[in-house]
């Protein structure tokens, strides 16, 4: 009878272990959004600065986008000769509606975090810039953003690649850089092996069936950074799903209600196999 138990505990062991180690969709989801929303403020903030202060642009020299502790996102854009000079700060308060203001550029309880976000912000472009080991790769007519998220005393900076011209979406070409509290580079990480196109297509009334696809050899499941691209492009494409295939699990992610599921690749086939016998495919 010992044995028995035992033989059962060991098996409920393996069994746990299997579950832990799948992908966690609500935290792959909500680091997603956040890019998503600190990238969107910065497009809006960025129009608005382009059509109301043409004064400043020259004088720019970047912009950081960072969540407030009630939620609130703020973009300051910093000096081209002084990066410790804010030129402009913008608070959304509601992204769906394109509201914000603008706020003061002097003093503020953000501020010192504002100038530590600054310093790792140009960090990571300074080593965009070198490419001393060759190790970020660059693509004709695009361009790369970075996106800062703090993480406890840590920075992580996502460097997104983006088309120049509309009719593409690009997925890859992404980077992860991760800062101590020291301002020093602690780790890196390409998230994709390649750069994938997606055509937007021209009908952007979506078609309810359509989806795109592209498979995962670095993670087992949709990166965040897949993510935020495909809800910045949602508006401007004809298909509403993205699914993400990698050797152990699919990753559905519905761009119009924002949700993620993670199955494994064997539920998955089930699912298909099922889909295919009911409509005789």
């Amino acid at each position: 009878m010992k044995k028995r138990s035992i033989i059962i505990l060991v098996f409920m062991l393996a069994i746990s272990a299997v579950f832990a180690r799948k992908p966690n969709a609500d935290k792959i989801l909500a680091e997603g959004m956040l890019l998503y929303w600190l990238e969107k403020a910065s497009w809006y903030a960025t129009d608005d600065l382009v059509a109301n202060y043409p004064e400043l642009l020259a004088r720019v020299g970047g912009y950081v986008s960072y969540q407030v502790d009630d939620g609130k996102i703020n973009i300051v854009f910093y000096g081209k000769n002084n990066p410790n000079s804010i030129m402009i700060r913008y608070q959304f308060t509601d992204l769906l509606n394109h509201t914000f203001t603008t706020l003061p550029l002097i003093g503020g309880k953000d501020r010192n975090r504002e100038r530590k976000f600054i310093a790792t912000r140009e960090a990571a472009f300074k080593m965009l810039r070198e490419n001393a080991d060759s190790f970020f790769t660059f693509y004709e007519n695009t361009s790369v953003n970075c996106i800062l998220v703090p993480v406890g005393r840590k920075k992580k900076v996502y460097i997104l690649t983006a088309p120049k011209s509309y009719g593409n979406v690009l997925l890859g070409g992404d980077y992860m850089l991760t800062y101590n509290s020291s301002n020093l580079l602690v780790d890196r990480r390409k998230i994709h092996n390649s750069l994938i196109t997606l055509s937007a297509g021209n009908n952007v009334s979506k078609d309810t069936t359509a989806m795109t696809m592209h498979s995962h050899v670095l993670s087992e499941a949709i990166d965040p950074t897949d993510i935020c691209t495909l809800l910045l492009y949602k508006d401007f494409v004809e298909w509403k799903k993205h699914i993400v295939v990698s050797k152990k699990y699919v990753s559905v992610f519905d761009m119009d209600k924002e949700t993620l599921a993670i199955l494994t690749t064997e539920a998955w086939e089930k699912i298909y196999m099922h889909s295919e016998e009911t409509t005789g495919k």
